[in-house]
Parts: structure tokens; sequence; C-alpha cells
């Protein structure tokens, strides 16, 4: 079980966050200034304190985004930060990811941005009361009912490598470990996932046993404990007082 989740975590991370040049392009083409950027945070949007010309505008149809199937069997959870262009009768033409969280964990992006498009929002006016092309910003969280993920408790101290100090190079690790039921860590599981920089590798073994050092929380769902994933950026900087 453990091994097939992995290779679907180092699937994951080949696939590198872009903003497609379309985006800036569908803006342009249909007028829609960087000045009219507005938040959908809830029911009800508000334009931000620079754009109080422009009326807020109400959410008329939010689309409830779908759960992966992949990342409900890997007990998966995350948020995407999805941009998107409204045209001048309120419907999205356009969508791009701003962010997600775990940053490299990409497999909420598609349900993401088809839920913003099948939304609907009422039209934005400008000052001459005519309808405006704006942005907007939608944060989506992708959550499962009755599960609670595991944690790291308590984060081992890393040990510096010998070639950090000797290059004087800092940096960080992001590495992914499956949490038994009794919060132990799988250790054929750990991955590394992440790091920075790319091409400096030495980290990886310090971050891999600082997974074995670190205390955890195992997951648990509707009550009983299960194993599960937990996702850990560990640092590195050099001590300049040593």
């Amino acid at each position: 079980m453990a091994p097939k989740t992995v290779g679907f975590i180092i699937i994951v991370l080949s696939v590198v966050l872009s903003v497609p040049a379309t985006f800036s392009q569908a803006a342009q083409q249909l007028g829609a200034e960087d000045k009219v950027f507005l938040k959908d945070s809830g029911s009800v949007g508000a334009p931000s304190v620079k754009n109080k010309e422009y009326r807020s505008f109400a959410v008329v149809k939010r689309a409830t985004p779908k759960y992966p199937p992949l990342a409900t069997k890997a007990r998966l959870q995350g948020k995407v930060t999805v941009g998107a262009i409204i045209d001048k009768t309120g419907r999205p033409r356009k969508t791009e990811i701003i962010k997600r969280e775990p940053a490299f964990l990409d497999i909420f992006d598609e349900y993401a941005r088809k839920a913003v498009m099948e939304s609907r929002y009422s039209p934005v006016t400008g000052l001459l009361g005519q309808p405006v092309p704006f942005r907007i910003v939608v944060p989506i969280n992708f959550q499962m009912p009755d599960y609670e993920p595991a944690i790291c408790i308590s984060q081992a101290i890393p040990d510096y490598p010998k070639e950090g100090y000797e290059q004087g190079v800092e940096g960080w690790v992001v590495t992914g470990v499956i949490i038994d039921r009794w919060g132990k860590p799988d250790e054929d599981s750990i991955t590394v996932l992440d790091r920075c920089p790319r091409n400096v590798k030495f980290f990886d073994s310090k971050a891999k046993e600082i997974i074995k050092k670190s205390s955890f929380k195992a997951a648990a769902y509707r009550g009983e404990a299960e194993k599960g994933w937990v996702f850990l950026k560990v640092n590195f900087k050099i001590d300049t007082e040593r």
C-alpha cells in the first residue's frame, strides 16, 4: 500500500507550477485592468481598499468542487487559490492557479479551476455605472469530513551537514512520510518532495534523519486512528555564533 502512495506523490511533484501566458492575454483582450482586482472570500465579495470606486459583487452561483478520488483514497487535503477573469456579464472566462498548499500537491488544481469556471457572479460596475470585466481571487479548501490528518507534534533539531558549512550554503527540504496508526514514521516511505536550492542534495539525508527523530500524532477517521501522510519542511540555517 505504502509504495503505491509514495509513487503517486512523486508523480505529483513532477508537475511544476507555472502561470500560463494566455491568462494575461485574455485579461488584455477583455479589458480586465489590474486595478479591478477583487477577492471572493465568502458568499458576498467586496472590493479592496484601493477599489472603492467599483461596486462590490455578489456570488450568484457558487459551484461546489468535487473531491479527487485519488486524494480521497490517499487521505490528502489541501488548499488552492484560483485567480479568474470575470467578463462584463459575471461569467468566468479564464483561470489560473495562484497558490497551492502544499505547494507541490497539484492534484486539486483541475477540480478547483472547474468549480470557479462553473460559478457565476453579479457584474461589477465602474464610475459611470457601466459593467466592466474584473479579476477575482478565490481560495478553495479541500478537507475531508470526519478526518483529522496526521501531524508533527515535536520536530527534532537538524544537524547541519559539513558541506553546508564549508560552502556557506543554507536551504530547506520538504519531505513526505506515512505515519502509522501508532504515530510512528514509516521509514521506507520517507520521500524528498522539494528542496531549495534545487541542485543541492546534501541536506536530503539530514532531513530524513529529522523525520526519524521527530514525534507525530496519527491520523484519525471518525475517531479511529489510521495511517496518513505528513509533509514536513526542514530549514537549514547556518548558526553564525558557532
